[in-house]
């Protein structure tokens, strides 16, 4: 159970510093003082769960989930205390570096937020003609359709290849010879992305897919050692790109992005800078520049 709160704690942690400070004061404060659990003196109020969940509504499980959490923090840090573990170093050290860490990440979310741009259609269609080729995110994915039967004896492989030659159907071959998961089902496999094709049969493989016509045999393929391939290509859809219309919004998102990461980094490296004369490293520490 310790270990289940400490670990849904965090996620709510990471969760606030990426949530901008302002955020987190939306919403009407009329409510803000309300006790929604307490323990001796210690209280944990709306306010409070809106700190930890930004724009969270008056949802009685939500609410509910959180004042629990928050009990058994409390009920088991008292017990920590108790047995003393907050006295132990590493402890000590562990705790204060989450404390800095979550001022340091509230701090970032402010720096990000305060970056304002105003991406223009012109921006986006610049960087939209400049990466349409190497970012995926501008088309979609290709996909190959095929049937086919694995075997790790080539002289099977070759034998049910003739078969099909004569006029066997591939697929009722491999739910009698492949060596594969889906023979059961005749060897079929559908909507395969290239990518994933390519981790799972190799590129030698694919490639000779993407060459053939539909319908074609290919193989016998090596596709690891003593491992091999026939299959019939069944469908080939190829990447299509996306129309820059579609594209704009999440090409100004991701400079926007960019831009509020770049002005973070700047700010990071000019207090590096400030504070170079007060800084040690020792020789164990590499670092690129």
């Amino acid at each position: 159970m310790y270990r289940k709160v400490l670990c849904i704690l965090g996620l709510c942690i990471i969760f606030l510093a990426g949530v901008s400070y302002s955020a987190a004061q939306k919403g009407s404060d009329a409510d803000a003082s309300e006790v929604l659990v307490q323990i001796g003196d210690k209280k944990l109020t709306m306010q409070h769960v809106k700190w930890i969940r930004p724009g969270i509504v008056d949802d009685e499980k939500d609410l509910a989930k959180y004042a629990m959490l928050w009990l058994e923090n409390e009920l088991l840090y008292e017990e920590a205390e108790k047995r003393g573990i907050t006295a132990e170093p590493r402890s000590i050290f562990i705790a204060e570096l989450q404390r800095k860490n979550a001022h340091a990440k509230e701090l970032e979310a402010r720096l990000r937020d305060a970056v304002s741009l105003d991406v223009t259609d012109e921006k986006a269609w610049a960087y939209y003609k400049e990466n349409k080729e190497t970012d995926s995110a501008f088309k979609t994915s290709g996909r190959l359709a095929f049937s086919h039967i694995r075997t790790r004896d080539i002289k099977v492989a070759k034998t049910a290849l003739k078969k099909i030659k004569a006029g066997q159907s591939i697929n009722e071959l491999a739910k009698e010879l492949s060596i594969y998961g889906d023979a059961y089902l005749g060897g079929t496999a559908k909507g395969y992305t290239y990518g994933v094709a390519r981790k799972r049969f190799g590129d030698n493989f694919v490639e000779q897919l993407l060459a053939a016509k539909q319908g074609q045999i290919i193989g016998p393929v090596e596709i690891k050692k003593g491992v091999f391939e026939i299959a019939r290509l069944d469908s080939n859809t190829e990447p299509k790109y996306r129309p820059f219309e579609q594209a704009k919004r999440p090409i100004k998102t991701k400079l926007l992005l960019a831009e509020k990461h770049k002005a973070f980094d700047a700010v990071v490296e000019s207090l590096k800078a400030i504070s170079a004369e007060r800084i040690v490293l020792s020789p164990k520490i590499k670092q690129d520049n």
